[in-house]
């Protein structure tokens, strides 16, 4: 399910999930300091991930952070299976096969579909309707983050 499962100090013992996380981080490039110079990290978080930045690096912003919050980890890991995600794309694609200037609807809390039909040709509009205000984020942040200017997200007032 694309879960990782804890650690346990005592085989056999189940271990809370919900617990303070221990995280080692490796920047990509040496972070210089001299002794007794304060040096500053700042850590950005939210159940499932840890985002790190140092001196000079800004917390970078993944477009899919929001998604940790509108979905499971099972749903997740659901969105990193290529044959799957290949199959829904290329459904989508054959629905659209054939038309011009199309305009479609997606809905549904943080579907998608949607995203995957704004980014064919044959598609010129597509509107996603989403009823949770942190999946329309989502949504339009992984959109911002693809160039996709063909999709318009409608929330739920």
């Amino acid at each position: 399910d694309g879960s990782v499962p804890p650690i346990s100090t005592q085989p056999g013992q189940s271990v809370w999930r919900d617990h303070w996380v221990q995280a080692v981080h490796m920047f990509p490039e040496p972070v210089s300091c001299d002794p007794g110079t304060p040096l500053s990290f700042t850590c950005d978080r939210d159940d499932y991930v840890l985002q790190f930045d140092g001196p000079g690096r800004p917390v970078p912003r993944d477009p899919c952070r929001g998604l940790h919050a509108v979905w499971n980890q099972s749903r997740i890991a659901q969105v990193n299976q290529a044959e799957r995600n290949r199959a829904i794309y290329d459904a989508i694609a054959r629905a659209a096969e054939g038309l011009q200037d199309a305009v479609c609807i997606s809905a549904g809390d943080g579907n998608l579909f949607g995203l995957a039909a704004a980014s064919l040709p044959s598609v010129r509009r597509v509107v996603a309707c989403e009823s949770l205000l942190s999946s329309a984020a989502t949504v339009e942040e992984i959109a911002r983050a693809n160039g996709l200017d063909k999709i318009s997200v409608l929330r739920k007032s």
